[in-house]
């Protein structure tokens, strides 16, 4: 019963993802270049910001392979790098007093409420500590994990059916070892002690080299 329930889960999302993003595919492989409609690529990115944070980050993804894309995609895709949609405050405060176990005011002298910037993952925000370091605080979406972990689940099972109905054209392809190294670096990057600690061990390898700067971490304040 588990596993029915699992698959009508997933296949309802693969519907709605069909939904939103096959229009965009179906027109860019069948438009020319230099018929491309202005309004098109802002329609797939306003797509990939109603789908959820896994298809923010494939568009940061997309962003990087012009290869792939038309420049007018690529350059709208790149404002996702930092533009996502902001975090109320009030949920941000949440978050990290429910992390840190204490209030804002306690662990911050000065905590702005207005993002620097807004990622797939997480939103940013400039805040100073009690000793008067100004600090960089990331702060990660809520239930993040469980919204990539389901739309992740829904393309492999869109991928298993492409299998089933085209599997000639699907062993040309790559799209099983993008999406499984996709999804093996998203989750990774979900762990942000691990960020932390790969930020430290930069630091220390680039220690007095001239025009690099690492930030330190602040490990009393920082949480997976």
């Amino acid at each position: 019963m588990k596993r029915v329930a699992s698959f009508f889960r997933d296949f309802s999302r693969l519907w709605l993802i069909a939904l939103r993003l096959l229009p965009v595919i179906f027109s860019l492989r069948y438009t020319n270049q230099r018929e491309i409609d202005p309004a098109a690529p802002d329609r797939f990115v306003q797509s990939l910001l109603f789908l959820g944070p896994a298809f923010v980050k494939l568009g940061q993804v997309l962003s990087t392979r012009p290869d792939l894309l038309p420049r007018e995609y690529t350059e709208r895709l790149a404002e996702l790098q930092e533009n996502a949609p902001r975090i109320d405050f009030s949920i941000i405060r949440r978050i990290v007093e429910d992390e840190l176990g204490k209030s804002i005011e306690t662990c911050f002298e000065i905590f702005d409420p207005a993002p620097v910037a807004a990622a797939s993952l997480a939103q940013v925000h400039r805040a100073r500590l009690s000793s008067g370091e100004w600090v960089a605080v990331k702060v990660q979406r809520p239930r993040i994990e469980t919204f990539i972990r389901r739309d992740l689940d829904a393309l492999f099972l869109g991928l298993r059916i492409a299998s089933w109905i085209i599997p000639a054209r699907m062993r040309r392809t790559n799209l099983t070892a993008f999406l499984t190294e996709f999804r093996r670096y998203s989750m990774k990057e979900l762990d942000f002690g691990n960020e932390a600690v790969i930020m430290d061990r930069f630091r220390a390898n680039f220690d007095g080299t001239s025009g690099v700067h690492i930030p330190r971490t602040w490990s009393e304040l920082s949480t997976k």
